[in-house]
């Protein structure tokens, strides 16, 4: 999946797919043109995944913990 530091999910042909944000920073929704330089930061708090799986479900639950505020300081380019 790759690593992408905000929770998303989907299903490519038939295949169902989810990730998770981070329990850092968040990252804004990718760009074509992204870059460690021109990288900035979402202002989304940080968050956990809880993954259940139970017979043939699978359920994730995003529990975010604290406030945007309490997240790590934004990456700085250095």
């Amino acid at each position: 999946m790759g690593h992408v530091h905000r929770p998303c999910s989907d299903v490519i042909h038939g295949i169902p797919y989810a990730t998770l944000g981070a329990v850092s920073f968040q990252a804004a929704v990718p760009r074509s043109a992204w870059t460690w330089d021109s990288f900035e930061q979402a202002q989304k708090a940080p968050r956990l995944g809880v993954i259940v799986i139970e017979n043939a479900n699978v359920t994730i639950q995003y529990l975010q913990f604290c406030d945007v505020t309490h997240g790590m300081t934004p990456y700085s380019g250095a």
